[in-house]
């Protein structure tokens, strides 16, 4: 009985200790999966061998890519359990859109397996276009004058340089845009250029226009839809078009931008510049510079403009032919003259709390009034005039005690005689007790 007893003891450790020992053993059975050639607009599909050489099945968790363009087919749950001694296929797609070329990305496969969770594959690729654009996104340009050429092509090229290509037809939306076509072969590529002049008759401004064209290669044919954009100008320039000053304004009449007026051919004597009118928060002045081809008019924060976004328009008019009238449109932020410190007030209930008011930019200021709420807060100046940095305006704030429960924020508004900052708001909180 005893030896049978032992014997059986001895059999059940080594089947608990060869199930203590059991693991999975991930393993991509190849290096690197190569798609070879695909053709734009076709999607390819091959799948990755998953193999387990451990004693315990493992499980495929999630995959990731570097691309876009590499696609998994998730498994099922039932599926994605890869037992002890099999191999499991992956499914995996390319989705060429949107590149040409020699293409790589890496991938990674997330399993269960302790000792290796993440197996990485490297990708290749090589995508074959039926037709290459140059370039890809369209054409955009600066500025050119009616009726000249925009000074960019549009080139259009078989993906294969073996191929032969043919343009069937070409077009723009914007009739202002006429299209010139040549053949040629560089380099053993046959291409197609398109070239682009505008129209003497197309309005001034921004011209926007979409380029459609139909070629074939080989026994295939493509259409290519490609944005134009760019501005238009006739014997005159003006620049720039729009000004939104990166600077803040912190005092009035601050210089903010300049406007340049030329004409469009540099060799030319620009035209007569008549005036420089200005709208809304800003005013223009002319100023006499040293360059005989050009005008400067100089764009100011306005003479009474409150602190925050601001906008306005210079309207410069010349003896020009084409436009003797251009708005520029201009957008700015007018500091606060005036700053409290704190900006803000925190107290207890019947404590105090001085705050210095002082110009943003050298000056000086005079406190003229204050507004609380007396049921609050009790405010008195302690100092009316900003003499410099050591003796500033200032206020002194005192909560009252006890603050009522309903009435613990308040705002106090200083009035200043500082040009931009009449007003000056300093909000405040009260800990109830």
């Amino acid at each position: 009985m005893s030896s049978k007893f032992r014997l059986s003891a001895v059999f059940l450790f080594i089947l608990l200790n060869a199930f203590a020992h059991a693991a999975p053993k991930a393993v991509i059975a190849i290096e690197k999966l190569d798609f070879g050639t695909v053709k734009s607009g076709e999607i390819a599909e091959k799948t990755v061998p998953l193999r387990n050489d451990g004693d315990a099945p493992f499980t495929i968790l999630r995959t990731n890519s570097s691309c876009p363009c590499v696609i998994f087919e998730k498994p099922s749950a039932e599926l994605s359990v890869v037992k002890p001694g099999l191999t499991m296929n992956l499914p995996i797609k390319y989705d060429p859109k949107d590149r040409v070329g020699p293409q790589g990305a890496v991938v990674a496969i997330m399993t269960d397996d302790p000792a290796n969770p993440a197996l990485t594959l490297d990708i290749a690729a090589f995508v074959e276009a039926l037709v290459v654009v140059r370039p890809p996104n369209g054409i955009t340009w600066g500025y050119v004058k009616r009726g000249n050429a925009i000074g960019k092509t549009l080139d259009i090229a078989p993906g294969n340089v073996k191929n032969d290509i043919e343009l069937v037809d070409i077009k723009s939306s914007n009739p202002g845009v006429k299209v010139a076509i040549e053949k040629k072969t560089e380099a053993n590529e046959r291409k197609i250029i398109a070239s682009f002049t505008i129209s003497p008759d197309v309005p001034l401004g921004t011209l926007e226009a979409t380029v459609t064209a139909r070629v074939r290669v080989g026994t295939e044919e493509a259409e290519i839809k490609l944005p134009m954009r760019g501005e238009i100008i006739g014997d005159l320039l003006v620049t720039p078009p729009a000004i939104i000053s990166p600077q803040i304004a912190y005092t009035l009449g601050q210089r903010i931008s300049e406007i340049t007026v030329r004409a469009s051919d540099e060799n030319a004597e620009p035209p007569k510049l008549l005036g420089a009118m200005a709208v809304g928060s800003v005013k223009a002045t002319v100023i006499k510079t040293a360059n005989a081809k050009a005008h400067m008019i100089a764009v100011h924060a306005g003479d009474n403009v409150n602190a925050g976004p601001q906008s306005g328009t210079v309207y410069v008019m010349t003896d020009s032919k084409d436009q003797p009238i251009t708005a520029i449109p201009v957008y700015f932020r007018m500091g606060d003259s005036v700053r409290a410190e704190p900006a803000t007030v925190v107290l207890g209930a019947g404590s105090k709390q001085r705050v210095a008011l002082r110009p943003s930019a050298d000056g000086k200021l005079k406190i003229t009034n204050i507004g609380f709420e007396d049921d609050v807060v009790n405010v008195e100046v302690v100092q009316a005039e900003h003499a410099n940095a050591d003796t500033p305006a200032a206020i002194e704030i005192t909560a009252l005690a006890p603050a009522k429960p309903d009435r613990l924020s308040s705002i106090v508004v200083v009035e200043t005689d500082a040009p931009g900052g009449s007003r000056v708001y300093v909000p405040l909180a009260i800990r109830p007790e």
